[in-house]
């Protein structure tokens, strides 16, 4: 802060809707103490992507952030000092993630956070040290339209001068945040474009794809767009997804558990476990992986639609990929763009670990065209169904915690009444004359 000029720190938490929220604190009083706790409203917990406050459900249970009427109580951002960086597309500010607690102390247990840290917990008690990456996809539109403007190609190695130079800007901004991006390309859909960043351990993995999601936002207006993760920003278009490479490390010596090189496959069995566990609560955790209407819009059988899994097919929603014991991974393609990148997680995990806890063992890999079998197993295909399946779930409830379930249940519930309240320019082309 002294050499560099610094006035600002962004301390910041990640809400329920993966949204950071926090405040501006001065740099010099940050230096002072930089691990004391800053205060705000318990309100940001559960204010949803409009700014809009959740008021507590009816006939709710349990505990839920004070609204109106008991005072807008206080909950703390407790800095974690690793997360610490210096904003690169600013002189004058950084910024510093960390948990979310109660006045007390004691931590908000249906926090992004502690859900997270709640199944690293329970990896740790097997010896198991997970690794994770996030592959991003977004649209990049231009400021003044709603949707991608573009005649260019998907998938191309080259694209405009203004391509190039937003994507140039974004990973070397990236790595001034510490953050190492292996690829970016342009993706399928116009305007869409694909950033992978290297594996970590939890839960810096997370605290990475929550600061490249915060860098694509920031930069995009830069350069005269907007970024948008949605998973269908317009019709017709490719989806954005999540995609999330998991591996599993030995506490003890740091081998990859995934990797037995006298399998044709290479896939151990700890990892055939992992990978069933994930495909037998893939639908119990699909509203986590796609927390909003508009999630649905992308699902499909070949888009984590599906309970499936192959080596190499990427139509599954979870796909085995490289050979040798430093590439080989589990890939879950079945989050959306706009997941929050700590539940992805957790939940992946959570999956992951059940299997192996259950010594559960997967189905044969799938092949060819088969998800456009109509006798096809799928996930809930609605937002509300995906909610009913995951508060239903005791795998849920065991793995990502009781409260966490019962609140982020009822802020779903919140994202479908926005929904169904809302009349689109669809529903008025269509009936508004006919009927």
């Amino acid at each position: 802060m002294e050499t560099g000029g610094l006035e600002f720190v962004v301390v910041a938490g990640v809400d329920l809707n993966g949204i950071l929220r926090g405040k501006q604190v001065a740099a010099d009083r940050f230096a002072a103490a930089p691990e004391a706790p800053v205060a705000l409203s318990d309100l940001m917990f559960v204010t949803d992507v409009r700014g809009e406050v959740v008021m507590r459900p009816k006939h709710f249970e349990g505990w839920w952030p004070s609204g109106a009427t008991t005072g807008h109580e206080d909950m703390v951002i407790v800095p974690e000092l690793t997360t610490l960086r210096a904003v690169p597309w600013s002189e004058s500010t950084a910024i510093v993630l960390g948990d979310l607690r109660h006045v007390d102390g004691s931590s908000v247990r249906a926090s992004p956070r502690a859900v997270l840290q709640r199944v690293l917990d329970r990896a740790a008690g097997l010896g198991l040290s997970p690794r994770m990456a996030a592959e991003l996809e977004f649209f990049v539109v231009d400021d003044a339209e709603d949707r991608p403007q573009t005649t260019e190609e998907g998938y191309c190695a080259v694209g405009s001068a203004d391509d190039d130079r937003l994507l140039r800007s974004l990973t070397s901004h990236l790595r001034s945040l510490g953050i190492r991006p292996l690829a970016a390309n342009r993706e399928g859909g116009p305007g869409q474009y694909e950033i992978t960043i290297g594996h970590n351990s939890l839960p810096a993995a997370a605290h990475e794809g929550v600061m490249l999601k915060h860098a694509v936002k920031a930069l995009a207006p830069i350069h005269g767009r907007r970024a948008t993760f949605m998973s269908k920003p317009a019709g017709g278009l490719f989806g954005s997804g999540c995609h999330l490479h998991q591996s599993l490390l030995s506490e003890e010596d740091g081998r990859n558990l995934f990797h037995d090189p006298g399998r044709d496959d290479r896939l151990s069995d700890l990892a055939r476990s992992y990978i069933a566990g994930q495909l037998a609560t893939l639908a119990d955790f699909t509203c986590v992986s796609s927390p909003t209407p508009n999630s649905y819009k992308r699902l499909a059988p070949y888009v984590g639609g599906t309970p499936t899994w192959a080596v190499g097919n990427r139509a599954v929603a979870f796909r085995a990929a490289g050979d040798d014991a430093g590439q080989l991974r589990i890939e879950n393609r079945a989050p959306g763009g706009e997941a929050n990148i700590y539940l992805a997680m957790a939940a992946s995990l959570a999956g992951g670990l059940y299997g192996i806890e259950n010594g559960l063992q997967p189905p044969s890999p799938s092949t060819g065209s088969f998800y456009e079998d109509p006798d096809i197993e799928r996930v809930p295909m609605t937002l509300p169904a995906a909610i009913d399946r995951f508060e239903a779930s005791e795998i849920a409830r065991e793995y990502l915690g009781e409260e966490f379930v019962r609140i982020f249940a009822g802020t779903r519930r919140w994202e479908v009444e926005q929904e169904r309240a809302h009349v689109t320019d669809w529903e008025v082309q269509r009936y508004a004359d006919a009927l």
